[in-house]
């Protein structure tokens, strides 16, 4: 799915909520590749060279807005092992996923919404540490929303 966000290069979750009469809102903050190179202890036997991913006085905030969501999760994006049967017809931070065991579940758990509200579709959201599954029968809303300072490190 096409939107601003895949300006980005990559993000972190600043904040996620859900009022009843606001829906699920999802806040992410711009990160970017640092210059400098830091060697990380992997495992116990392998050490890498790699450049954090931090926030700047730069980085940008988006609001991913669900006006209606069915059901959503977030789950860490350490503990996630994705499905190779998933599909999507992009990359980028917010992702439309067909064949999804989460979607099935949903489906055959809390169907009723397809008789009162329509069909629904999967979506994710990718960020460095969080990975936030959401089905929606509206599609979501991104708008770009003002620059604040804020620091933030991987």
């Amino acid at each position: 799915m096409k939107t601003i966000l895949d300006s980005a290069y990559t993000f972190y979750l600043e904040e996620i909520s859900y009022r009843q009469n606001k829906g699920l809102q999802i806040t992410l903050v711009e990160a970017f590749e640092g210059q400098e190179q830091v060697s990380l202890q992997v495992t116990e036997n392998l050490r890498v060279k790699a450049h954090p991913i931090q926030t700047t006085e730069h980085s940008r905030r988006f609001m991913i807005s669900f006006d209606r969501p069915v059901a959503w999760q977030v789950v860490d994006e350490s503990w996630c092992s994705f499905d190779e049967n998933e599909f999507t017809a992009s990359s980028g931070a917010l992702q439309v996923i067909q064949n999804s065991k989460y979607f099935e579940y949903v489906k055959k758990q809390h169907g009723w919404y397809e008789h009162s509200i329509g069909p629904a579709k999967h979506y994710r959201v990718i960020t460095e540490n969080e990975i936030i599954e959401v089905i929606s029968c509206d599609e979501p809303a991104v708008e770009s929303l003002s620059l604040q300072g804020h620091s933030h490190g991987a």
